[in-house]
């Protein structure tokens, strides 16, 4: 089986946590199916964070000048691609490396010898487009066309954001290329006693792990706690406080919460480290995602890996994901949202055991199966057929 060699293009900060963890669970995947002969390869600036690049140990690590801000040789493949659309000095990088694809393209590279397949996660501008401005509207419409036009293929993380590519850009339906990622959870060590020390967090309770963005919709959650509020329900959140296109939001919703009185039922945690959101998770009676939107969500992901119970808003999304023992409600129905709190607040936690069972038969299966399609994609990429169908 041929060797492919695929580079990913990494830019971004440590602020952004849901991209970092979506890059280290797919490399992980890649490496640990090693037998598929798919070698990757970080592209990054020479001025990349290392503590960034600390979390890919093992990965081969390319630093560059190129991508570096202001750096004489950034200035120059910027200059390149606006007066002739091509990248050359990324591309003359590219291809001294043997570079055969770059996957996950976040923007038209204007590449001519190196096949980019970029990646779209998401619609969220056209179905939310109030939650943006009329400038990142038009940035994102821009942007996802000509990645659409120049790519190869265009990765999309499920059949629902394959739906909002089709009605956007029909003459390039034939480019999609849906891959489902998994996230793994690796099983770990903690003292659950300190853990909740830690936080203050005593008995039980539900967990969203989300960054308070608008559209996560934490206020269904508080307003269903407002009805619960005689059984004193706990919810503890973890995440990002800081929404960029809705700088008043997380000060409203406490706002919110301080008008309630339910000050010590809604506990934010803000950013926390992984390991303690992860042991979080299997500490909890359930977690919940309320959310207006997703792509495909990590969350959901996460439960499946763990085989925890999860209430989850009705997108079609997350029912594509469709996770074992699931509840799903009106996404903008705090009745029927409290109506279920109540409900598995006071399940045993006993009934829902053998999940955590199951989950870690169909992490394996699935684990590959997410290796065996992106395997597909890059040979279709190629235009060779090795792998079996």
């Amino acid at each position: 089986m041929k060797n492919i060699k695929v580079a990913f293009i990494l830019e971004f900060s440590d602020g952004w946590i849901g991209g970092i963890n979506y890059y280290k669970n797919l490399l992980d995947i890649i490496i640990e199916n090693s037998d598929l002969n798919i070698t990757p390869v970080l592209v990054v600036p020479s001025d990349f964070e290392d503590n960034i690049i600390e979390i890919f140990s093992g990965i081969n690590i390319l630093k560059t000048k190129v991508l570096k801000k202001w750096s004489f040789f950034w200035l120059m493949n910027k200059f390149f691609i606006k007066i002739f659309h091509k990248g050359y000095w990324l591309e003359s990088l590219l291809v001294k490396n043997k570079i055969d694809v770059v996957s996950h393209v976040g923007y038209d590279l204007c590449l001519e010898k190196v096949i980019q397949m970029p990646w779209i996660p998401d619609f969220q501008h056209k179905r939310l487009p109030y939650m943006f401005s009329k400038k990142e509207l038009e940035n994102r419409d821009k942007n996802f066309y000509e990645m659409s036009k120049n790519g190869k293929f265009v990765i999309l993380s499920s059949n629902d954001a394959k739906k909002d590519f089709e009605a956007c850009f029909p003459q390039f339906i034939n480019k999609a290329k849906v891959l489902q990622f998994v996230v793994p959870f690796e099983n770990i060590q903690y003292d659950r006693k300190l853990l909740r020390e830690k936080y203050g967090i005593n008995g039980d309770f539900f967990f969203i792990p989300n960054q308070f963005w608008k559209h996560k919709n934490h206020r269904v959650v508080v307003e269903a706690l407002a009805l619960l509020r005689k059984l004193n329900i706990i919810v503890v959140c973890s995440g990002n406080t800081e929404d960029y296109r809705n700088r008043s939001y997380f000060y409203e919703l406490m706002e919110y919460v301080k008008k309630e009185r339910l000050e010590e039922n809604f506990m934010v945690l803000g950013v926390i480290p992984y390991t303690d959101v992860k042991a979080l998770m299997l500490e909890c009676k359930a977690l919940i995602n309320p959310s207006l939107f997703e792509g495909w969500s990590t969350v959901v992901e996460e439960a499946k890996s763990i085989g925890k119970r999860i209430i989850l808003s009705d997108l079609d999304v997350h029912k594509e994901q469709n996770p074992i023992g699931a509840i799903y409600f009106n996404r903008f129905d705090r009745k029927e949202l409290a109506s279920i709190m109540k409900k598995v607040w006071f399940e045993e936690d006993s009934v829902y055991m053998n999940l955590m069972g199951l989950a870690q038969e169909s992490l394996i299966k699935r684990k590959r199966d997410e290796a065996l399609m992106y395997r597909t994609i890059l040979e279709d990429c190629l235009g060779t057929k090795e792998l079996e169908r």
